[in-house]
């Protein structure tokens, strides 16, 4: 049995604790909530701590979860500082468990140490590094893997703690997000493989499907039987079966070898050199520090074991962290997460071949660094959208007297995309215009509305522009805008009452990166 803490060295944990610093969090700064916690935010505001029972009635989906981001958003209440140190040390410990499982399945400190950094910069799932609000994602993949390594430990030395504290831990995640939800079948499979009394083992697995029969039977009361007497406020109800196939077909392969990665790759180098000078020389040090130690580290790594029921159970767990996204709308960066480490194990295995052995060093050295300056040029792209979000917030706050005089406000997106670089894609009306900033969520169409309330502690009605110009008739404004049906559709509003704010309010001819020189 391998001891975590005594196996050689720390170095291994240091190491990536580094490394998740160096690739996802310099600089260290997220000026602004992400624009999805600006949901969370209005929420609270309006919600007594003793009415925090209620988040579960009406979030059946992912109760916990939504605890969880209440409790936080109130802890960090806009302290942006610390929701950024919350936000490293919450991944942080992700990636040293990702570490711990491939130590335990490996039993090879070098070579765990080298999967769970390739897992660490994967390109796919860089939305995990985004915000405090992807951080519930990331603490329930935390409570899987520690479910997963509590099971192994319990097939190995047959301790019941064990097994009770995997039990737990998989109680916990299916509360808390989905994804998990399958996870029962990857430890029946590690069960039958690696088990000495195999049949034994393969049936104490059951006991893992009553909390997730449990999660079942309440996610069908939530959907059916709250919402028909309004006791919660959305039933999302089941996926139809023509989404699950388009997504077993274009969605997951989009992530690993689609679109969804190779956008962050060619986003990323294309605005690595863009990072301000100061932090540019500084990243540039640190990764050939970095680059220099890998190299060193690289010659000293072991061979794949030759070992086919490991590389059966790295395809198991690719499949089963898989299977719920095929049920989702959308598969997103962060939902990989999980499958990408049966990836990363299966990419491991090919080091055995011969020809990759030849140039071991020079081909993983190379995608090292590689896939580093992918993740920092993202990482950059994360930071100046926050920026770009925090100018807008900040205007409404320093003008709030003015926005709550009004009867509406209206913000004008076109002129902030017409004057701010932020993607590749066709500039033309109605679409893209810095809902996103090279990837990453700056502006989106749909939840500005939230943005304004929280700013403002109150709601007001607010109309965007997608529009070229706003033309004004009879004191009326006329614009194009955006409704959730996708389609661009023509407003009329009065010009008395409404407050117009552009890129010259907000910037005018001082912006920086996302900030507002002084």
């Amino acid at each position: 049995m391998i001891n975590f803490i005594k196996k050689k060295s720390l170095l291994p944990y240091i190491a990536l604790i580094f490394l998740n610093l160096l690739a996802h969090f310099l600089p260290f700064e997220r000026s602004s909530p992400t624009i999805d916690e600006y949901h969370y935010l209005k929420e609270i505001y309006s919600m007594p701590i003793g009415d925090i029972y209620n988040v579960i009635l009406h979030n059946p989906d992912r109760p916990l979860s939504m605890i969880y981001l209440d409790l936080m958003e109130r802890l960090v209440n806009q302290n942006q500082l610390l929701s950024t140190m919350l936000m490293f040390l919450i991944s942080s410990v992700f990636s040293l468990l990702v570490y711990f499982l491939m130590l335990t399945l490996l039993s090879n400190v070098s070579l765990a140490f080298l999967g769970a950094l390739f897992h660490l910069i994967l390109p796919n799932k860089l939305e995990l590094f985004s915000g405090l609000d992807v951080t519930t994602t990331i603490m329930n993949y935390s409570l899987a893997l520690v479910s997963v390594i509590s099971f192994i430990y319990f097939i190995k030395i047959e301790k019941k703690r064990f097994l009770f504290l995997s039990l737990f831990t998989y109680t916990m995640a299916i509360f808390w997000y989905e994804l998990p939800f399958f996870l029962p079948i990857a430890l029946t499979c590690y069960a039958f493989l690696y088990g000495r009394k195999k049949m034994m083992s393969m049936a104490v697995t059951l006991l893992f499907w009553i909390p997730a029969l449990c999660y079942a039977i309440f996610r069908f009361l939530g959907h059916y039987l709250f919402y028909a007497y309004g006791i919660v406020k959305t039933a999302r109800g089941a996926q139809e079966t023509g989404t699950i196939w388009h997504n077993i077909i274009t969605e997951i392969p989009s992530n690993y070898v689609g679109y969804k990665m190779i956008q962050p790759i060619l986003y990323g180098l294309y605005r690595f050199p863009t990072i301000e000078l100061k932090w540019l020389f500084i990243i540039s040090a640190l990764d050939m520090v970095a680059f220099y130690g890998f190299i060193k580290w690289l010659k000293k790594t072991a061979d794949f074991p030759e070992n086919l029921k490991l590389i059966y159970f790295s395809i198991i767990i690719f499949i089963v962290f898989l299977m719920v996204n095929s049920f989702w709308t959308e598969v997103l960066g962060r939902h990989t997460a999980l499958s990408s480490i049966g990836l990363v194990l299966i990419c491991l295995f090919f080091l055995r071949f011969k020809i990759i052995q030849t140039h071991k060093v020079k081909i993983m050295a190379s995608i090292f660094l590689f896939f580093l300056v992918v993740c920092q040029g993202v990482a950059w792209n994360q930071v100046v959208a926050r920026r770009i979000n925090h100018s807008l917030y900040q205007y409404l706050s320093k003008n709030k007297d003015e926005m709550l005089s009004a009867d509406r406000i209206v913000i004008n997106q076109y002129s902030f995309a017409k004057n701010i670089s932020y993607d590749w894609s066709a500039f033309y009306e109605g679409r893209n215009l810095l809902d996103k900033f090279w990837g990453e969520q700056c502006l989106p169409w749909n939840s500005l509305e939230e943005l304004v309330q929280v700013a403002l502690g109150e709601k007001k009605p607010v109309f965007l522009v997608r529009s070229a110009a706003i033309n004004i008739d009879n004191n009326m404004l006329n614009f194009k805008t955006l409704f959730v049906s996708d389609n661009i559709v023509d407003v009329t509003i009065p010009k008395q009452g409404s407050v117009i704010i552009d890129y010259d309010n907000v910037f005018g001819k001082k912006y920086y990166n996302g900030n507002v020189l002084p």
